[in-house]
């Protein structure tokens, strides 16, 4: 029976959430483990999400500051003459 349960949470942990909601249906005992798992799957894709943002937004702030300084250059040139 050990077994068997452990198979269940396994395929539960692999399913996607249309047959994640039959077996929860389907086997009552496992409610807790079921939504333990679901917790657990919620926290990594929170910290998978967090981690995304941090990187996209790392990747914006240094391309603004690039674009920041290259704008600083060319105002502290002063004007540019021209010679005709």
């Amino acid at each position: 029976m050990k077994q068997n349960i452990s198979g269940l949470l396994d395929r539960y942990r692999c399913a996607d959430w249309n047959t994640r909601l039959h077996l929860y249906l389907q086997y009552p005992d496992l409610r807790a483990e079921f939504i333990e798992i679901d917790r657990i799957d919620l926290c990594r894709e929170q910290e998978d999400r967090t981690r995304n943002a941090r990187c996209i937004s790392t990747v914006q702030k240094s391309h603004f500051f690039g674009v920041m300084a290259g704008c600083m250059r060319r105002l502290c040139r002063g004007p540019e003459r021209r010679t005709t």
